[in-house]
């Protein structure tokens, strides 16, 4: 049961939501003005506010943002009858929870206060989130899993030397953060980190950027160019995605390697320079070697150290000081005032992190924490705050282990006439079970968990005795 104020000035509306709220178990409170409101808020201890825009006074908007800044737990929902895109989006920034336009279907209702009662649950436990994270810095890695304190190892050991460094590892796992560290544990820090992202630029492009042209090598070229060997000397020069060079390209990259010297295009002259190269691939460099669509002794020239990074999946340990970490690095609300480094996370949203895989690795978590801090405004981050295709995963879980279910169910009943009936009996009898030992044996808070009345909840209850 929750304690509910619906504020709007039409009687009908606030005798509409007071009675059907009612029925459901809630207590219910009305106020005709936001000033109303905002002295029974103060007064008085509630759980959800159904908010009109439209009042007279003061409007909906303004009272939304006093209410969240008297009490910011507070649930706030905001109804009107002249709903625009405009108005959403503001409702959302000033911190409610849900937007409602007029007329409000009651099931809309039930809905949104079954998700705040998740939410509250969910509120109520959250988890404390390591202190030892670093502080926010574009070029750190971060981890303390056995897996990344051997990356850590490698980076040390291979740092002091000018030896080539292939780093391998799936897409977004931080080979340019290993490359940048890389670099600044070493005696170039003092000289320029050059990145080039080798898959992104076409092929005669390509050799351009890297070992730059004379005036009249090509169409366009106008002028001397200098390229990036030249611009990392004294250096580091990061050749990410590698394997995506042409094998021209490749030539002029081994001969650099063999004899530290290159030719600019359209030029004979030789140019030498002290530059450390780092590459990086996100598939294995070896099978492009063996169907032939990279140099073998160009391989092994860069393969001198090889540093591999692992999958975020393989070292979820590191998701709750990741999750800390990038708090500290998003942007703080903007009229919320709340700082992301003081942000809580609940139990429910930290087990859904820890539990699903990330294809996309730590740059995919980092997008998911940013779109989940954006989205919870001054409160901790609930499961319901985190992308769908997260929470998504979870569901098609479920349904993996239902089928699984349904199949042992199938095989042990053995068919029969009453097969349906008895296997939706075993599982309907669980989930009221269940339910109800969640909801603290509620009935009235069961039946909103479950989305269904109270009577047929009661019927069940005796039917199964319950």
């Amino acid at each position: 049961m929750a304690k509910i104020l619906v504020v709007d000035d039409e009687e009908s509306v606030c005798w509409a939501f007071e009675k059907f709220l009612q029925a459901e178990g809630h207590d219910v409170r009305t106020a005709a003005t936001a000033e109303t409101a905002i002295s029974s808020i103060a007064d008085g201890a509630f759980d959800i506010v159904f908010l009109d825009v439209r009042l007279p006074g003061m409007d909906g908007l303004t009272a939304l943002e006093k209410i969240k800044n008297l009490q910011p737990e507070l649930y706030v929902v905001v109804i009107t009858a002249h709903g625009t895109m405009d108005t959403a989006i503001e409702a959302v920034k000033r911190g409610a929870f849900d937007y409602l336009p007029k007329p409000a279907e009651l099931g809309n209702i039930r809905n949104i206060i079954v998700r705040i009662e998740e939410s509250r649950k969910d509120a109520s436990e959250t988890v404390e989130l390591p202190t030892g994270a670093p502080p926010a810095r574009i070029d750190l890695l971060v981890g303390h899993s056995p897996l990344m304190q051997e990356v850590y190892k490698k980076i040390g050991a291979v740092a002091p030397t000018d030896a080539s460094v292939l780093i391998e590892g799936e897409s977004g796992t931080g080979k340019e953060l290993v490359a940048r560290a890389i670099h600044h544990a070493s005696e170039r820090k003092k000289g320029f980190f050059v990145p080039v992202a080798c898959g992104a630029l076409p092929e005669n492009l390509l050799e351009s950027e890297l070992f730059g042209h004379v005036r009249g090598a090509f169409t366009g070229a106008t002028a001397d160019r200098d390229g990036k060997f030249q611009k990392a000397d004294g250096g580091s020069l990061f050749l990410d995605e590698v394997g995506s060079m042409s094998l021209k390209a490749q030539v002029k990259l081994l001969r650099f390697l063999q004899e530290h010297e290159f030719e600019k295009i359209g030029s004979t002259d030789k140019v030498t320079v002290n530059t450390r190269v780092i590459a990086a691939t996100n598939e294995p460099l070896l099978d492009k070697v063996q169907n032939g669509e990279f140099r073998e002794d160009l391989y092994y020239r860069l393969n001198v150290i090889k540093i591999e990074l692992p999958p975020l999946r393989s070292r979820k340990e590191d998701i709750p000081l990741l999750v800390s970490y990038f708090l500290a690095q998003a942007p703080a609300g903007e009229r919320t005032g709340c700082r992301t480094e003081d942000k809580t996370i609940t139990k429910p949203a930290m087990e859904t992190l820890t539990e699903y895989d990330w294809p996309g690795n730590v740059r995919e978590l980092k997008n998911a924490v940013e779109h989940a801090a954006a989205l919870s405004h001054s409160g901790p981050i609930l499961r319901t705050h985190l992308p769908e295709h997260v929470t998504q995963e979870e569901r098609q879980d479920a349904e993996t282990r239902a089928d699984i279910l349904a199949r042992d169910t199938i095989m042990q009943l053995q068919g029969g006439e009453k097969l349906y009936d008895t296997a939706i009996g075993i599982w309907e009898k669980s989930l009221l079970k269940h339910a109800l030992e969640l909801n603290g044996g509620n009935q009235v808070a069961t039946a909103a968990f479950l989305g269904i009345s109270r009577s047929t909840l009661r019927k069940k209850i005796a039917d199964y005795g319950l």
